[in-house]
C-alpha cells in the first residue's frame, strides 16, 4: 500500500472517507470531545488516536523502505462547515462537492494523524460528519470501526455521561510483528506454489465483456442497488444450509452462474477483498488489514446450481486457507508481463466481489461516489475512489436481508447493461431458490437478458 501511496495519480486517490449521518441537533463540542476520547490507561483523558495506535503513526522512508513511527500523542481537530444557508435545492450538490474536496487531499506520509474530520451542518436535525484516513492506516472494515466507536462516545458526552469502550488488548503493531515472525519461507512457499497451480492459465479480464475501452478512463462510478429480501433471504439460507456452505458461497456460485450465462464462459474468476483479521484478538483494531485473492471456478459441463454451489465452495475454502501471502507476489509470479497501469490493466482486471456481514442494518457499503436521496441514507456511509475494478458487485449480509450494489465505472459498462445484470441476478436467484437443481442452461438469463 505504501508504493500505490507513494506513486499515486492523483494524490490521496487512495483515500477512505467515512461518514456518520445524524437526524437530530449536533453538539460539535461533545462531538470534538469524541474525537479526543480516551478512558484508559489509568483513567486518563487522551485523544481517540491514543486508542489505536495506527491514528498516530506516520510512515518515514530511509533508503527507499519505509518504517513507521509511532507518536506519542497528535492533535485531532474537528472544523464545522454550515450549509444551512445554501439554497435546499442545491444543498446535496454542494455537500457532495465538499465531501469530494475533502477526500481528494493528499496527506503527508510523515506527519501524523493521517486523517481529518469535519461536520457539516444541513440543518437543524441533519448533519454529517466525515472523517478522511489515508489508506496506510485504515482499511474499510477499520473505517467503521471507527465510526461506532465514535457515534458510542459522542453519545455519552452528548448525554453528559462518561464513555465506556472496552480497552484494547493489542495494537496494529502487535500484529506487525507476529505476522514478521510467521511469514518464513517455508509458510509463504507453500502459498504460492498453491495459487501458481490454482490461477495457471486463468483467463484475463471481466467475465463480462466491456461496452468500451477508452484511452483516458475517468474515476466516474455510478451503482445500481440489488435486494434479496423476506422468502427469497430464507431460501437462499436454506440452501446454503443444504449444500453444507454458507450465503456468502451460494453468492458467489449465483454471481458466476450469472456472469457464465451472460458471457458465455465456464472459467470464471472473480477478485475479493479479504478483511484479513483472521484471528478475534484483531476485530476492534484500526489498520489496514485487507488483502486481495481470486475466486477460480470451473462451470464447465452444464452443472446444476447446487453443484455450482459445491465448486465454489471449495474455491472459497482454497482461498482462505492460502490468503496469507501478498497479493501482490502471487500476481508477480503468475502474471510478470501484465500491465501496470492504464487501460490495458483495466481490460485485464477480473470482476470483484465484496461481501461483508454484520448485525448493524443500517451499515451500507459504497464503491465509491454513490447518489441515494437523503431519506433513504443510512448512518454510516463509506467514499472511495480508489476502486481499479470497472464493475464491483458488493453484498450486506445482515442476518435478515442481502443488500448490494453493481458499481461501475461509467467509461466502460453502459446502464443498459448494468441494467440487464441486476436483473439477471434478481430472476436467478428467484428460479435456483425455487429449484436449487436447474442447470446453467436452465436459468433465465441469457447474454441478451433475462427471459421472462
Amino acid at each position: 500500500m505504501w508504493a500505490l501511496e507513494t506513486t499515486a495519480d492523483p494524490p490521496g486517490l487512495f483515500n477512505v472517507t467515512a461518514q456518520h449521518w445524524f437526524s437530530e441537533p449536533v453538539d460539535a463540542g461533545a462531538l470534538q470531545r469524541a474525537l479526543e476520547y480516551l478512558a484508559d490507561r489509568g483513567g486518563s483523558w487522551r485523544i481517540v488516536a491514543d486508542r489505536h495506535e495506527t491514528l498516530r503513526t506516520s510512515f518515514q522512508a530511509g533508503s527507499g523502505q519505509p518504517h513507521q513511527s509511532i507518536a506519542p500523542s497528535v492533535p485531532v481537530e474537528l472544523a464545522v462547515c454550515d450549509l444551512a444557508a445554501v439554497p435546499s435545492g442545491e444543498r446535496e450538490a454542494e455537500l457532495r462537492r465538499r465531501l469530494a474536496a475533502q477526500d481528494a487531499g493528499a496527506f503527508d506520509l510523515v506527519r501524523a494523524p493521517l486523517l481529518r474530520s469535519r461536520l457539516y451542518r444541513l440543518g437543524a436535525d441533519r448533519s454529517v460528519v466525515a472523517v478522511t484516513f489515508d489508506h496506510l492506516v485504515c482499511d474499510g472494515t477499520s473505517a467503521y470501526i471507527f465510526l461506532s466507536e465514535l457515534a458510542a462516545t459522542y453519545e455519552a458526552f452528548a448525554a453528559e455521561r462518561q464513555p465506556g469502550l472496552r480497552p484494547l488488548g493489542v495494537q496494529y503493531s502487535d500484529f506487525a510483528l507476529w505476522q514478521r515472525s510467521w511469514y518464513t519461507d517455508e509458510r509463504l512457499t507453500a502459498q504460492l506454489e498453491y495459487w501458481k497451480r490454482r490461477l495457471a492459465g486463468m483467463p484475463l479480464g471481466p467475465a463480462v465483456p466491456f461496452d468500451r475501452v477508452p484511452e483516458q478512463p475517468t474515476r466516474q462510478i455510478v451503482s445500481r442497488p440489488v435486494a434479496v429480501t423476506g422468502e427469497a433471504y430464507e431460501g437462499l439460507r436454506r440452501l446454503a444450509r443444504a449444500t453444507g456452505s454458507t450465503v456468502f458461497v451460494v453468492t458467489v456460485a449465483a454471481v458466476e452462474a450469472l456472469f457464465s450465462c451472460v458471457g458465455g464462459l465456464t472459467d470464471i474468476v472473480l477478485s475479493t477483498t479479504l478483511s484479513g483479521r483472521q484471528r478475534t484478538q484483531l476485530e476492534g483494531i484500526i489498520g489496514c488489514f485487507h488483502g486481495v485473492g481470486r475466486i477460480r471456478t470451473d462451470l464447465s459441463g452444464d452443472p446444476g446450481f447446487e453443484t455450482v454451489v459445491d465448486r465454489a465452495r471449495d474455491t472459497v475454502l482454497g482461498l482462505f486457507e492460502h490468503q496469507d501471502i501478498p497479493f501482490m507476489r502471487v500476481r508477480q509470479a503468475v502474471l510478470p508481463d501484465l500491465p501496470r497501469g492504464g487501460p490495458a490493466l483495466l481490460a485485464a482486471v477480473p470482476i470483484e466481489l465484496q461481501y461483508f456481514h454484520t448485525a448493524h442494518d443500517q451499515w451500507t457499503p459504497g464503491a465509491g461516489v454513490v447518489e441515494r436521496p437523503g431519506a433513504d441514507k443510512g448512518p454510516d456511509e463509506l467514499f472511495f475512489r480508489g476502486h481499479l475494478h470497472p464493475l464491483n458487485v458488493t453484498f450486506l449480509d445482515d442476518g435478515t436481508q442481502l443488500w448490494g450494489e453493481l458499481s461501475y465505472k461509467v467509461d466502460f459498462y453502459d446502464g443498459e447493461t448494468i441494467e440487464r445484470l441486476a436483473d439477471g441476478l434478481e430472476s436467478l436467484l428467484a428460479a435456483v431458490m425455487g429449484n436449487p437443481a436447474l442447470r446453467l442452461s436452465e436459468l433465465p438469463v441469457t447474454a441478451a437478458g433475462v427471459e421472462r
